[in-house]
């Protein structure tokens, strides 16, 4: 009956040498594995790091460049947003109101869509 107790360890097989040479090895990985991710992740490189500036160059020393926008008489800005180098403007204007879709890489107006109500006009 003491035999039944004891923690019988000589019965059981030896875990071989190379198992945990193994698993030492796939560790050590794992870790140089996630210290090269966090590395990649804290150096990443943006493709465009001046997307919202109107040159391709910071601007220096107070200078600001000047984007030709003619909005009209009495028009103003309601709303502004700035998404992969194109300025999405909602302008009010007093006949109503306008998007303008402005590149800002090339200093030009990519669209105006004028959303003034105009007469209906039935198809014959």
């Amino acid at each position: 009956m003491a035999n039944e107790l004891s923690s019988g360890n000589d019965n059981q097989p030896s875990v071989p040498i190379a198992l945990k040479a193994l698993v030492i090895v796939l560790g050590v990985i794992m870790v140089v594995m996630l210290v090269v991710l966090i590395y990649m992740v804290v150096t990443k490189k943006d493709s465009e790091p001046y997307a919202g500036s109107a040159t391709s160059q910071p601007v220096v020393g107070g200078a600001v460049p000047h984007l030709p926008l003619d909005l009209g008489p009495g028009a103003r800005v309601r709303q502004s947003t700035m998404e992969r180098g194109v300025l999405t403007l909602v302008v009010e204007t007093g006949g109503g109101d306008k998007v303008v879709l402005f590149d800002v890489k090339e200093g030009r107006v990519l669209s105006v869509l004028d959303l003034s109500a105009a007469p209906s006009q039935v198809p014959e």
